[in-house]
């Protein structure tokens, strides 16, 4: 079984064909910046006659975000194209979050484990419990078997589990060959997803993932010291296959807090580099559509929160992006979503995206992310900062 803290173990650095690029100041420009003075004039004309609004507020964001895409394919850029099913989603007005690692969910290892066992088992048997200690990190993690399955919880809120007869089988990570990748964060329009020969149903997926994470919100509320809500979405589905010839889906499902998604979509390189390795939940699914692995987030302990008087709209976050990449892109924008990036004030030029571990604080920072490449791996995004318009560029197919 391949856990998912060792994603990122081959990561290279990012090629200096990305990270050099002038007008991205080593993938870091700022919105407003000179960067303008590289569109056309007709792209400013068109950009004039826009009007967008630069921010919203509170009281005006619903609505705002209903006429955003209109906005946008109105927008009129050199060196971005739109797809003709472009979205803007944004479920909630935002918060700054400040939080930490959980540092003792293995007090609750026990009841959390026998919630995940699967129905056909008889709960799980405490003579076969363990307690591990990493030594460098202090993490606890309790491994228990029941016969069928293996798992542990651990410290910091991960949670593993994996049925034996696909230990050592069901493996992915930054070295896997992916076939297919779904997102599924719109309305799935396509049913089935191709598993060999064989097929699994997206929307059991969906419902499946959803309802085996939901057991952890408890003790995700139970950790933070504010009042907010805890849930888990489904993000995306990707096929893999595996070694012994058998293809398993992986669904990446996303920790939400108060209806917005934590984004968990990591750079391979220098880039973004305040953005540490806080993973997302993966469900392995067989082509039976039974869950055969999962390993799930790390948890955060939410200290504060506190709604920023306003927000750049999207569609000013865009133009900000287009600004800020062009003319050295050539991308089509597929989807733009508000989610909550997890940051640090130290960022490590070294050692970049490292795993957090227990007790360290981040702050969760609301962003525009522009999709443009979802494959598993190979993503594309931009990032722009909601509050400072601060625009990170990801490429990870260099």
């Amino acid at each position: 079984m391949v856990l998912a803290a060792a994603l990122l173990a081959g990561c290279a650095k990012t090629p200096e064909n990305v990270k050099g690029v002038d007008s991205l100041h080593d993938s870091r420009v700022q919105g407003d910046s000179q960067a303008e003075t590289a569109n056309s004039s007709q792209s400013e004309a068109v950009r004039e006659k826009a009007a967008f609004t630069k921010t919203v507020g509170e009281a005006d964001f619903e609505k705002c975000v209903q006429g955003s895409r209109e906005k946008i394919l109105a927008g009129g850029y050199d060196n971005l194209k739109i797809d003709s099913d472009f979205k803007v989603v944004a479920s909630a007005y935002p918060s700054v979050y400040q939080a930490v690692v959980s540092s003792d969910y293995d007090k609750n290892a026990d009841d959390i484990f026998g919630l995940f066992l699967p129905d056909k088992t008889q709960g799980y048997y405490p003579s076969k419990k363990q307690l591990h200690t990493n030594e460098d990190t202090g993490v606890r993690s309790y491994e228990y078997t029941n016969g069928t399955s293996t798992g542990f919880v651990s410290s910091d809120g991960m949670v593993a589990i994996v049925e034996n007869e696909y230990m050592n089988k069901a493996e992915y990570g930054n070295t896997t060959s992916v076939n297919e990748t779904r997102n599924l964060i719109m309305p799935v329009t396509d049913d089935k997803l191709s598993l060999g020969e064989s097929s699994i149903d997206l929307r059991d997926v969906q419902r499946k993932s959803a309802e085996r994470l939901s057991y952890l919100i408890a003790y995700a509320k139970e950790s933070s010291k504010i009042e907010c809500q805890f849930g888990y979405q489904p993000y995306s589905v990707s096929t893999v296959t595996e070694q012994s010839g058998e293809v398993l889906a992986f669904a990446h499902c996303r920790t939400t807090v108060d209806n917005t998604p934590v984004f968990d979509t990591i750079p391979i390189g220098d880039s973004f580099l305040d953005m540490p390795l806080l993973q997302g939940s993966f469900l392995t699914f067989n082509a039976k559509g039974d869950i055969v692995q999962m390993n799930t987030a790390q948890g955060l302990e939410v200290k504060s929160g506190e709604k920023p008087k306003e927000i750049l709209t999207a569609e000013y976050a865009f133009e900000t992006a287009s600004k800020a990449l062009a003319p050295h892109i050539d991308h089509t924008a597929r989807f733009e979503e508000l989610v909550l990036v997890p940051t640090v004030s130290k960022a490590d030029k070294e050692n970049p995206h490292m795993k957090m571990n227990s007790g360290e604080s981040v702050t969760l920072k609301p962003y525009w992310v522009i999709h443009f490449e979802t494959d598993w791996w190979k993503e594309i995004y931009a990032a722009v900062d909601a509050v400072t318009g601060e625009v990170e560029y990801v490429n990870n197919r260099q």
